[in-house]
């Protein structure tokens, strides 16, 4: 029975020796001399000391002397040229107006009451150039059309997976403590 654990026992030689750890690093300083004030040496070209300011590229006319050629010449005016011009913008930025007139607000509430499919806010913001959001500020929804849209979302509400479901309760949860500031 000894001999049958006795191979399990013995430690082989690959194992004996314990791998050697370096108590420190070594490196070229003096630990007793150099251990606050290490000055490593480094390579050239490893780091850029830019002068203290920029170089001007003309010299303003107030430094000209008189009899000076370039003096009145307006050089600054030659930089932008060398400069690429910018990129056209994406969309070109709109005027909101936000003065409606009392003919206009009772103009949108009608329109939205008896055409509330045709007349939504984005289309009657771009027919009097103000936001949606003013739209909705002068006139309600049609209650037709405001039960037609929620019986909408209430249908794509039902689709949502379960994990969709509680990804909203949690954003609604998280809206609620930024208005109260939490």
């Amino acid at each position: 029975m000894l001999t049958h654990q006795l191979p399990k026992l013995v430690r082989h030689s690959s194992t004996s020796a314990q791998i050697p750890k370096l108590l420190r690093v070594p490196n070229k300083f003096n630990n007793k001399s150099s251990a606050s004030n290490v000055k490593p040496t480094f390579t050239l070209g490893l780091h850029h000391h830019p002068a203290p300011s920029a170089g001007h590229i003309e010299t303003p006319d107030v430094f000209l002397p008189q009899n000076d050629p370039r003096k009145g010449l307006d050089l600054s005016g030659r930089t932008s040229a060398l400069k690429p011009s910018l990129a056209p913008p994406l969309s070109t930025p709109r005027d909101t107006n936000y003065n409606l007139t009392p003919q206009q607000v009772e103009e949108i509430r009608s329109l939205r009451m008896n055409e509330p499919e045709k007349w939504t806010r984005r289309a009657l913001a771009e027919r009097f150039g103000v936001s949606g959001f003013t739209i909705s500020l002068v006139a309600d929804a049609n209650p037709e059309r405001s039960a037609e849209m929620q019986s909408r979302l209430g249908q794509i509400k039902s689709m949502w997976s379960e994990g969709r479901k509680k990804a909203r309760i949690e954003r609604e949860k998280r809206k609620e403590a930024w208005y109260r500031d939490e």
